[in-house]
């Protein structure tokens, strides 16, 4: 059975489509602000959820969906982006998410957003077995339901046969790629570079902290910017008697 590895990214906002641009392409349907969510299974991301008609058994079908706009009260059938799957499936629902580590210094809290949940098939639920070739994303930036194009590594194509070793998915802001699982770091050496990334976050978050407390240095705030020179009030004695 195939894997997945999820990376996680620091924060940095991407502005949401406002209302108009949603409504905007010719042909949409008109929004409902009243919905019967019974029967739909909803997939939570950052400002709107994802809802897909859901089986007895618990398969989705991707044919029949909303999205729910958070902001607007609102729901409307996502765009859509390449093939759907022509009958209800099982899928394993993987989230990229941002995060911030919080500023104690601030006091803002950490925090974490969902950008996109990707809808992995599952063949088998009894062996829960994953076809990590049949993909589609859920983007809470576009309300888009898309399926994503996976890009076999070099290393499958490196024999005449066909791999049958196990095959881990990699999410990566350049798309997805089907990789050899023994060609991958191991779960220490990604918990280390998360850790080294999340520390160079807090880094910039403090020296962004130090540099905006020198600008109210009392002295440089007693600058005269007309004359280029110090006022003739005088500034705070640091020195004291």
């Amino acid at each position: 059975m195939g894997s997945t590895e999820v990376p996680m990214s620091a924060a940095s906002e991407v502005a949401w489509p406002s209302i108009d641009t949603a409504l905007a392409p010719a042909g949409r349907p008109e929004p409902l602000y009243t919905f019967d969510r019974t029967g739909y299974h909803a997939i939570p991301l950052e400002g709107c959820e994802f809802l897909f008609r859901e089986t007895e058994d618990g398969r989705l079908d991707l044919r029949d969906a909303y999205v729910y706009y958070l902001d607007a009260d609102m729901y409307l059938p996502p765009q859509v982006e390449g093939e759907l799957p022509q009958a209800p499936l099982h899928f394993e629902e993987l989230q990229w998410a941002k995060e911030s580590t919080g500023d104690t210094m601030k006091k803002q809290p950490p925090w974490r957003k969902v950008q996109q949940v990707y809808l992995i098939e599952v063949t088998d639920i009894d062996s829960y077995s994953l076809d990590l070739e049949r993909v589609w994303v859920l983007d809470r930036t576009t309300r888009k339901l898309s399926r994503c194009a996976v890009e076999r590594s070099p290393s499958l194509a490196e024999t005449s046969e066909e791999f049958s070793g196990e095959l881990v998915l990699r999410i990566k802001r350049s798309g997805l790629v089907l990789e050899r699982a023994e060609r991958l770091p191991s779960a220490d050496d990604i918990i280390i570079a998360d850790n080294a990334s999340k520390q160079s976050q807090k880094q910039k978050e403090l020296s962004s902290a130090e540099e905006a407390a020198e600008k109210q240095d009392p002295i440089e705030a007693g600058w005269d910017d007309d004359l280029g020179k110090p006022e003739d009030t005088p500034a705070i004695d640091y020195l004291g008697d």
